[in-house]
């Protein structure tokens, strides 16, 4: 016969308990609360009876079943019943952000690879005097579109710098958003960044970088 199944008035934890414990008190292994195993399972619904039989059954007594005490070992054949596994909407929200997420590194790195392998990178110098940067392309190319910066911010826009020469520029070329003017006596130099466009590399910009010790 297969365990009776119901549930504690108290926490409303589902409970099992087998056949043979019918009619004993217990406590709940939930809350431990004091409970009595149910005859029958609840929700069972006594048979109808034949045509012509009485609705109303005799009166018989019920057996007095002796009150056991209280079972709270860790063996006790009372166990709640097994949860349900269930997956939720929010579950499978974040299971596809993350593969949303790891498709969008992996084209990160394949955009990456492919402009570091056509040549991204500028071969060339520059050399600063104090008051002008001395810039030389030593590129096989010429560079176009050049864009020059100063300690990420400054900015001064070159049409063209040729391949194999040198260009100067003045440190008070370069300018901010706010129409400033980088002035090298009051402003450290921190960084020199050249952005352009080669045959070399038509699918992104080349980048010339340059730091210097703070």
């Amino acid at each position: 016969m297969s365990d009776l199944k119901f549930n504690c008035p108290h926490c409303n934890q589902s409970l099992e308990a087998p056949p043979e414990m019918t009619g004993q008190t217990i406590d709940c292994p939930s809350c431990s609360g004091s409970i009595r195993v149910p005859d029958t399972q609840p929700g069972l619904k006594s048979p109808i009876p034949p045509p012509g039989a009485s609705a109303v059954s005799p009166s018989v007594p019920a057996p007095v079943q002796p009150q056991q005490p209280s079972m709270k070992e860790e063996s006790s054949p009372v166990r709640p019943a097994p949860a349900e596994m269930k997956t939720t909407k929010k579950q499978n929200r974040q299971a596809v952000g993350c593969g949303c997420f790891l498709i969008i590194g992996i084209i990160a790195v394949i955009v990456i690879y492919f402009w570091a392998a056509a040549g991204g990178r500028l071969e060339g110098s520059v050399l600063f005097t104090g008051t002008q940067f001395i810039i030389t392309n030593n590129d096989s190319c010429d560079w176009t579109n050049v864009e020059l910066e100063v300690n990420n911010g400054y900015s001064l826009h070159v049409e063209k710098i040729p391949a194999g020469t040198t260009s100067t520029v003045g440190a008070m070329q370069f300018s901010n958003s706010k129409g400033e003017r980088f002035n090298p006596y009051t402003l450290k130099l921190k960084s020199f960044v050249i952005t352009c466009s080669t045959p070399k590399n038509s699918l992104l910009n080349s980048v010339l970088q340059v730091s210097w010790d703070k």
